[in-house]
This record gives structure tokens, C-alpha cells and sequence, in this order.
């Protein structure tokens, strides 16, 4: 049994180093590349002085995705592949940090992991392409769930400060209606100088509203009202907040598409 420890870079070159069962290193620290030719290289460097037939195992981190390309590389022929816990090579690392420059600690950690720690060790098993590609659709929504919410979060902390009790007139974060008032009439000066009607009439040309909605216009009242409570809080000049850069703000922040779980 020969075993690589392959130490993965994401910039530069990875490095490798092959042992025996016996941990005896065949290989000084060697360089290698994602491609086949670099790959079949360090296989053909691995095999030397062992039989024909003696199997290779690959020990490598998860690092990123930079693993896979090579993991179906060594899978195509035949060599074995192991993913290791990124804890059990920090724990291994730090005692040969005593022994060896730190540079060439880790793909000899990996190398090692398999005698040392056979136990904690499991073969990869890749999965299909239909499956990789719905874990990883799966991961993308999380993310973006994540920072959809997050963007809720801040715009919901602007309305707060530059439009305080925003969230009782206009209380659906996401609702067309809101998305209109934050791109086109956030500066309480422009809310007040349109007024109820006029913002009725400008909410109907460009916008699509609800019959209640229609039928109530309450918030558009409740929008001037408030607009008023902002400007007597803040003073009419404003001299404190720019309303124009505030709007510009809350508008790319809402232009981010919206994703529902």
C-alpha cells in the first residue's frame, strides 16, 4: 500500500508526499498540478519499486471544491480517495509542527492519517451529477434565504431611523407598494408636497395595487401624516440626513431579486 498525502492550494501548486505501510517516505515533497498529465505523474512517481498491483490511497482536505476534480481524476483510475476532518490534521499538525518545517507539515499529516488513525477514516463516494448539482441547488438557496433576509434586515433598520414608525403605515417589508415608496418618495419633503392625493394618483400610474388598498387609501393619508411627524422630528432642513443618498441606498437594496422559501 502506498499512500499520497496530497495538500491542496487554491492559487498556487498543491504538494504531495508518498509513504509506505510503514510510513517510510518514497517521495520528497513533490509538486502537482489539477490536471491529468500532472496527476498520472504523481501516480507513476507513487508506484516506483511497488508491485504492479499494490493499490495507491489519496488523503487529501476538503478544501473549497478544489478537491473534486482531482477525487474524480483518482476515482477514473482506481485510486482511492479519502476526505479527512479538517480537526484531526490540526491535531496531528501540531505535533509534527515540532519536528518539521511548517511548510512541509501538511501532506505529510495527510499521508499519515491513514496509519495512524485508520479508524476515523471513511473511502469517498462520489455522487452522481444530478445529485451534486441538487446539494449544491440546495446550498445556493440557503445562501441566498440568508442574505435575502439580511437585506430585509437592513432596510427594515434605514426605515427605522430615517422614517421612524415606517413599519406601522407600510408593515409588508417586500410588498410592491413598499418597494415603490422607498425608490420614488423617500425624502419626507417630496411626500409632503405631492400629498394624499397626489400620491394615490402617482402609486396608480406606475404601480399595481389591491382593490381594498384602492378602496381605503389610508395609507396614503397615514404616508403624509407620518411624513409631517419626520419633519417635525428632524427639523425642515433636514440637516442631519441627506434623504437623496438614504433613497438611493434603499433602492439597490431592494433591487436584489427576492427569493421565497
Amino acid at each position: 500500500m502506498r499512500y499520497i498525502g496530497l495538500d491542496l492550494a487554491l492559487a498556487t501548486s498543491h504538494k504531495a508526499v508518498v509513504i509506505d505501510e510503514q510510513g517510510r517516505d518514497i517521495t520528497p515533497v513533490l509538486s502537482v498540478e489539477t490536471s491529468a498529465p500532472s496527476l498520472e505523474q504523481l501516480f507513476h512517481r507513487a508506484r516506483e519499486g511497488a508491485r504492479s498491483d499494490e493499490p495507491l490511497v489519496v488523503v487529501m482536505e476538503p478544501t473549497g471544491m478544489g478537491w473534486f476534480p482531482v477525487a474524480v481524476f483518482c476515482q477514473r483510475q482506481g485510486v482511492k480517495v479519502y476526505l479527512v476532518n479538517s480537526q484531526q490534521v490540526a491535531d496531528l499538525r501540531r505535533y509534527y509542527r515540532k519536528h518539521a518545517k511548517s511548510d512541509r507539515i501538511d501532506s505529510r499529516v495527510l499521508a499519515k492519517l491513514p496509519i495512524v488513525s485508520p479508524e476515523k477514516l471513511h473511502p469517498l463516494q462520489l455522487i452522481g451529477a444530478s445529485q451534486l448539482a441538487c446539494q449544491r441547488g440546495c446550498k445556493e438557496l440557503d445562501r441566498l434565504m440568508d442574505m435575502n433576509i439580511a437585506i430585509q434586515n437592513r432596510l427594515r433598520a434605514i426605515d427605522r431611523f430615517a422614517w421612524p414608525g415606517l413599519e406601522h403605515v407600510l408593515p409588508d417589508n417586500v410588498a410592491p407598494i413598499t418597494r415603490w415608496f422607498r425608490e420614488h418618495w423617500y425624502d419626507p419633503h417630496a411626500v409632503l408636497a405631492l400629498g394624499e392625493e397626489g400620491l394615490l394618483a402617482n402609486w396608480l400610474e406606475n404601480g399595481q395595487i389591491s382593490d381594498e388598498m384602492l378602496e381605503s387609501g389610508k395609507w396614503a393619508a397615514a404616508l403624509v401624516h407620518l411624513a409631517e411627524q419626520v419633519l417635525a422630528l428632524y427639523g425642515p432642513e433636514t440637516a442631519f440626513l441627506d434623504y437623496a443618498y438614504l433613497q438611493a441606498e434603499v433602492t439597490r437594496a431592494g433591487d436584489y431579486p427576492q427569493v421565497n422559501s
